[in-house]
């Protein structure tokens, strides 16, 4: 069958950007989808007013509960189920909604089915290979989709939403750890609060700041370029000879901090000169395109390291293990992102290198506050890999789980 067929495919209506409010109902564009696909609900966005929100209730179909969105430009096919009492329109084109589905359909199977990893190969390719480079609703309608008997879509669901559930609780585990880093992270580091000789707020107490480059420097710290810093090393391509088979990371598999390892598998010999960069325990790596928030770190307690090999699409730092928690607090910063796409250069793609990246400077803290930053963070950032990673062995039970009860391979 195709989606088309069991479901209402539509988008919204027009908003203009001489509607927006501060305040009223969210608004919502395909990178607010793409949040609320991980799980993260702590995210600033437009708004619309109440008046606006019930003049288009009351004339044309809005969200609600179990409808499935997609983004349909830019990132393609990333989904969102929509939760009850969650109250909010979306922009027109960016987004893709399947609502109003038939009786015989679960709309939990649906979404579920529509997240294998071929059914989203189908949906990018067919996206990218159009004329318009997007996922229309005339190209989301023809997709194919296996829809078994009633009582077979609820039995399934029934098996994959406890692990489905489970994932969505971890993304919302790993979403406060990491605003927990980035707390501590500003108030030490932007504010110069870190703990004093005695204990106390650093700045708060009478230390002395120097303004430097447009940021606050506490006395006797330096800024220096974050690839020929103390605090860390650049990781040159190449990478050890293997036997067998490794997961290949190009920047496709990573969204922000979340990878997916099911989708390539190389060996050493057959591989993409692209697969060409080596994981180490303490480092940390973003990927270098403009406009791409896509990193990925190996703790030393990482069950990954030896199981996967990376893209030249990402940079890498070599960083030492009291410096890991703080370069990493700094890579995901959003002050970085902002740094890295201002200085970014390219005819065709625009990205980083060593030379540009010779003007992204971070501040070098004294070994002292290094290391009490380390001490306090090393847990929570090791807990927020060891989730990352269950959530990557769950994502790829769930698909797993999906294929072989559709295809009958398991008896339900």
């Amino acid at each position: 069958m195709k989606v088309g067929e069991i479901c209402i495919v539509s988008s919204s209506k027009r908003i203009f950007a001489s509607e927006y409010t501060e305040t009223g109902v969210p608004f919502y564009r395909g990178q607010e989808i793409t949040e609320l696909a991980k799980g993260n609900k702590n995210f600033k966005t437009e708004h619309i007013s109440e008046e606006r929100f019930n003049e288009l209730a009351q004339k044309y179909y809005i969200p609600q509960a179990n409808d499935i969105l997609i983004t349909a430009v830019g990132t393609i096919g990333n989904m969102y189920m929509i939760e009850p009492n969650h109250k909010f329109y979306f922009k027109d084109g960016n987004i893709i909604m399947l609502s109003r589905f038939k009786e015989d359909i679960n709309p939990f199977y649906v979404f579920y089915y529509l997240q294998l990893p071929g059914v989203i190969k189908k949906i990018k390719t067919t996206a990218n290979n159009s004329v318009q480079k997007a996922l229309t609703i005339d190209l989301m309608r023809d997709i194919d989709i296996v829809i078994p008997k009633k009582e077979v879509q609820d039995k399934i669901v029934s098996i994959v939403k406890p692990i489905y559930d489970k994932i969505k609780n971890n993304n919302q585990i790993i979403q406060e750890l990491v605003g927990a880093i980035d707390d501590i992270y500003r108030y030490w580091f932007y504010d110069c609060n870190f703990p004093n000789l005695s204990g106390k707020p650093y700045k708060e107490n009478g230390g002395i700041v120097d303004r430097i480059a447009g940021r606050n420097v506490p006395r006797n710290w330096e800024l220096k370029p974050i690839n020929s810093s103390k605090l860390a090393k650049p990781i040159k391509p190449g990478i050890y000879y293997f036997d067998g088979k490794k997961k290949y990371l190009s920047t496709s598999e990573v969204d922000n901090l979340n990878y997916d390892t099911n989708q390539n598998e190389i060996d050493y010999y057959n591989r993409e000169t692209r697969a060409d960069m080596q994981p180490t325990n303490s480092s940390v790596w973003f990927a270098k395109m403009k406009k791409s928030i896509k990193h990925i770190a190996f703790t030393n307690q990482s069950n990954l390291v030896d199981k996967v090999i990376l893209s030249t699409g990402f940079y890498g730092l070599q960083c030492y293990e009291e410096s890991f928690e703080y370069v990493w607090a700094f890579i995901n910063s959003e002050w970085f992102e902002l740094k890295k796409d201002a200085i970014a250069s390219g005819s065709t793609q625009e990205s980083v290198s060593d030379t540009t990246l010779a003007y992204v400077n971070i501040l070098e803290p004294d070994d002292r506050v290094l290391k009490i930053f380390h001490e306090k963070t090393h847990d929570i950032l090791n807990r927020v890999y060891s989730t990352l990673e269950e959530n990557d062995r769950l994502i790829n039970l769930k698909d797993d789980l999906v294929y072989l009860l559709v295809n009958d391979y398991l008896e339900i």
